[in-house]
């Protein structure tokens, strides 16, 4: 089982690591879904900063700088779409990907 564990790093570390951005900003208000994700990103390699909502993850955001950033869309504060305008202004070539566990229509509603 170690033995697969550690090939299959290996494999996923070998074709994503090189194609993706090395730091990654998380940005959710939920705790439990910034351990989950930043522990996965981490065990790829990755180096993970957390925030958990979007006035603070824009505070860090502009403190330093960020190859990817992947946040929350509900987030109280500050919700996922704005904090994705703000950074897009800052930084237009930065990527921002929205997470949701809404569904579509709530989704749109928003957008």
């Amino acid at each position: 089982m170690g033995e697969i564990k550690k090939e299959t790093k290996k494999s996923v570390s070998a074709c994503v690591g090189k194609a993706i951005s090395k730091r990654i900003l998380v940005a959710d208000d939920n705790k439990a879904i910034r351990n989950v994700v930043s522990k996965f990103l981490e065990f790829m390699g990755f180096e993970v900063a957390l925030a958990g909502n979007g006035i603070e993850a824009l505070a860090v955001f502009l403190e330093s700088s960020f190859d990817l950033v992947l946040t929350d869309f509900q987030m109280p504060a500050m919700d996922g779409l704005s904090l994705a305008g703000h950074i897009k202004e800052r930084s237009p070539s930065t990527p921002v990907i929205l997470l949701t566990g809404s569904d579509r229509e709530t989704v749109r509603n928003k957008a």
